[in-house]
């Protein structure tokens, strides 16, 4: 496969999976009360952490198993090109150890949009989020 290629497709799942994650969110018990711009900004930053989640159980043996559109598998190799090795690094390390767990997935549903917020780096979301998850979710 071609470097071009797999960008045209992966940029094409990455605009997808931010429109369904947006969505999905902000129907959640606490991100519900902020704004598409706020889940937005959260989200592009957190961009592969919220694809690696979401397709979390295609990390096998140490390999991505993720199939593009265009049939192209988005290997390990591809994410660390795309994404770059540091971006990733810890993430395929935290993604091999949830796919210890064997959560569902409803279980890896909810546990998304909680680790993009926990890992986020928006200082005003994340007071805001941690009066909100005291509220929800104690």
């Amino acid at each position: 496969a071609k470097i071009e290629d797999v960008i045209a497709s992966i940029s094409s799942e990455i605009k997808n999976n931010l429109t369904t994650f947006i969505n999905y969110a902000s129907k959640l018990p606490g991100f519900d009360e902020l704004n598409r711009n706020e889940i937005f900004e959260i989200t592009k930053k957190n961009m592969f952490t919220a694809f690696s989640f979401k397709s979390s159980k295609l990390f096998i043996d140490g390999e991505f198993y993720y199939l593009l559109s265009n049939n192209i598998q988005f290997s390990l190799k591809w994410v660390k090109i795309v994404f770059g090795l540091d971006v990733c690094k810890n993430d395929i390390k935290f993604l091999n150890q949830i796919n210890t767990c064997q959560l569902t997935n409803i279980e890896l549903s909810i546990l998304i949009p909680y680790l993009i917020a926990l890992f986020s780096n928006y200082a005003i979301f994340k007071k805001r989020f941690y009066l909100i998850i005291i509220v929800y979710y104690t």
